[in-house]
């Protein structure tokens, strides 16, 4: 073989691999849109020019789950405005606000506030966060984040470290070398390694498939734990260590290059009231539940500065690892200022705010989730960190912020949110790692809801979307002759999809049936702009030929009759208003046409004799 002959052979041989990919690569780019994961995609065409956090985002971190976590639905300009003011909350569970609703979440308050004191600008806050995923998940989303122009990024995050989706504990896994990791989601961006991880995911979970008896009972604390023992200063607990510190430095040091101004947070946990999670190794003499007993013991005994310190001790000491080491803390404060970012004192302000320092239930409903007060503090702790870097030169008009327990009333979260609290804590608190494996109760299975509204509520712990339960509790306060429930339900939904017509046309419906007519007006003119709708045009043309505004009464009567013309109700009071303008061919014009829909429509033969009509002309 000739030395040419030997290189086109060896080029060929070396070169065909790369070509047969690349080609598949292109035909599944064409034809599998499912491969693509991105970040951030368009809303839907009815909502206008926006992009909203991509609600299948969680797959690109948990290949095994059918139905992974997805982020809240924040909609946000496609082009972000001259006068935009936009930051992005990213983070795990506790940043999205779970177990809360939508409008329980931190984010939602401080744009409230935001609003207020930037009135000349287009304030976004869109929240990032997902649960079950950890700082991997958000280095793998700091570029899509810095492509969208932010004024700030906050950053709240650590406790899922260990079990999070792709951390040394989890059961969504690839290895303990971060750099192996990193490399495996920069992959991701290509259709044929999604194809072959996809491929291996649906082969593993058909041989790991447990009863499904088994899948509707477990808590997802169960499902992403793998190592359910990581002891302090173990092998897994500093590769840990090592995976936060790293992950939070790429990610700052891309913030940083951007010049985009980043706000993290330190990590508070329920110390007091807050067992070790159940596990032999913490059950061990010296292990974590023998330094809670003493803790508990020194505190029962007013000793609250020994107490604090047995505290401390027990948590780190937890094998367990659904709460950060206080270790992190120290590695936020080191990586915040290494890379100029601003740290939020937050685990030092749920100690200030907690009696003797001890942080307990009074702020955090179960380990790490903070229940209505503590996401209060969170709010005003980021808020005062913004306002202690000036905003980074933002104008502001600080003496437009009303007191916060105005901010806090408008949250709009309502007692059937906090029913749908209660449920998922004890879903999750009555299994494992809360209790041992032995004492697992399937609450899901053995609770019986009270009444309507309990079994809404306890629906949407199950999974029933958050907004339909709210609708349906809302109407069925209506039926109930409750409309002001009913009206603090839709309020709740304006909040939180303030870009939808529905609960506007619904919130107008409930103040119609209160008197608050002027209210309702605004409402129904609100949810008419949005989307018109065969109810919002009726009653808001009944209402203007009330108030003697013919031609607009005609304009609205009109939309009802064309997005309803079945019904004969909006046509009779057209032909009424175009008498009142004394436009009598408009009037038989309807008339006659209320006849052809419904003959014996009540009084309808005697208007049109007053008309002069006979015989049905």
């Amino acid at each position: 073989m000739s030395r040419l002959r030997y290189w086109i052979f060896l080029s060929i041989t070396v070169l065909a691999p790369v070509i047969l990919v690349g080609a598949v690569e292109l035909v599944l780019r064409a034809t599998w849109k499912g491969g693509d994961i991105p970040v951030f995609v368009p809303a839907p065409p009815q909502m206008g020019d926006y992009l909203l956090p991509n609600p299948a985002l969680g797959q690109r971190y948990f290949a095994l789950q059918q139905n992974p976590p997805s982020p809240l639905v924040e909609p946000f300009a496609a082009h972000k405005p001259p006068n935009g003011y936009r930051l992005f909350v990213m983070g795990e569970s506790a940043a999205a606000g779970f177990p809360w609703p939508p409008d329980g979440a931190f984010s939602h308050l401080l744009q409230d506030v935001l609003r207020d004191v930037m009135p000349g600008d287009s304030v976004e806050v869109i929240n990032l966060a997902i649960p079950a995923t950890n700082s991997y998940a958000l280095l793998d989303q700091t570029g899509a984040v810095i492509a969208q122009h932010p004024d700030g990024v906050l950053i709240y995050v650590g406790h899922n470290e260990y079990y999070g989706a792709l951390g040394v504990g989890s059961t969504e896994s690839v290895g303990s070398s971060p750099a192996l990791v990193r490399a495996y989601l920069w992959l991701e961006r290509f259709r044929t390694f999604m194809a072959l991880r996809d491929g291996i995911a649906k082969l593993r979970r058909s041989f790991s498939r447990p009863p499904a008896a088994a899948q509707q009972a477990a808590s997802f604390m169960e499902v992403v734990a793998a190592d359910q023992e990581i002891p302090l200063g173990g092998k897994a607990y500093e590769a840990g260590v090592r995976q936060f510190r790293g992950n939070l430095e790429r990610m700052l040091g891309e913030f940083r290059a951007a010049h985009v101004p980043v706000f993290i947070a330190s990590l508070p946990s329920n110390y007091k009231d807050m067992p070790p999670f159940a596990s032999p190794a913490n059950a061990a003499p010296a292990g974590a539940d023998a330094v809670y007993d003493s803790a508990q013991a020194a505190y029962a005994r007013g000793d609250s500065i020994w107490a604090r310190t047995l505290y401390e001790r027990a948590h780190d000491l937890d094998v367990v690892r659904f709460r950060a080491p206080s270790e992190f803390d120290r590695v936020i404060r080191e990586v915040a200022r290494a890379e100029k970012a601003t740290y939020v004192p937050l685990d030092e302000a749920f100690r200030a705010a907690s009696p003797d320092s001890v942080i307990g239930n009074n702020l955090i409903l179960e380990h790490v989730h903070p229940n209505l007060a503590g996401v209060r503090l969170v709010a005003r702790e980021f808020w005062q960190a913004m306002d202690s870097a000036h905003f980074d030169g933002h104008p502001v008009q600080l003496a437009r912020m009303k007191p916060w327990p105005q901010y806090y009333a408008g949250m709009d979260v309502t007692p059937f949110d906090t029913l749908i609290v209660h449920h998922t804590v004890r879903t999750l608190t009555t299994r494992w790692p809360f209790v041992p494996v032995a004492r697992d109760l399937d609450y899901r299975g053995t609770y019986k809801p009270r009444g309507a509204v309990d079994s809404l509520a306890f629906l949407a712990s199950a999974g029933l979307p958050w907004r339909q339960a709210k609708l349906a509790v809302g109407e069925y306060y209506e039926k109930s002759g409750f409309p002001d429930s009913a009206l603090a339900e839709y309020r709740g939904l304006i909040r939180d999809v303030p870009l939808a017509a529905l609960p506007y046309q619904y919130a107008g419906r409930a103040l119609m049936e209160m008197k608050q007519t002027d209210s309702a007006v605004a409402m129904l003119q609100r949810a008419y702009a949005i989307q018109p709708t065969a109810y919002t045009a009726y009653t808001l043309g009944v209402h203007s030929a009330q108030a003697k505004d013919f031609p607009q009464a005609v304009t609205y009567l009109t939309e009802a009759m064309t997005l309803d013309p079945t019904n004969p109700q909006p046509v009779y009071q057209l032909s009424l208003a175009y008498a009142m303008m004394h436009n009598l061919e408009g009037a038989q014009a309807a008339a006659m046409r209320v006849y052809q829909i419904a003959p014996q429509f009540p009084g309808l033969l005697n208007w049109m004799r007053a008309l002069g009509m006979t015989g049905g002309r």
